[in-house]
């Protein structure tokens, strides 16, 4: 929940951090590992598809691709 918040709301990471009771660093913390989840899970549907011969489409492949490097 909080790494939606964060995204969608566009706060800052101590804004975000006093709604939910941590600090900015353990809010870096958990949204960077948030992140790195979620672009392994797009990662593992994007290889589905591709294993399937489904053409993945452009802004999908980016996505995974920001993701993954993003996460680290």
């Amino acid at each position: 929940m909080l790494t939606l918040v964060y995204i969608r709301q566009n706060l800052n990471q101590a804004a975000v951090g006093d709604l939910f009771g941590v600090s900015q660093q353990t809010l870096s913390i958990i949204y960077r590992k948030m992140l790195q989840l979620i672009g392994q899970a797009l990662s593992n549907i994007q290889k589905a598809h591709r294993a399937l011969g489904c053409p993945g489409s452009a802004w999908f492949n980016a996505l995974v691709t920001l993701l993954m490097n993003n996460a680290h």
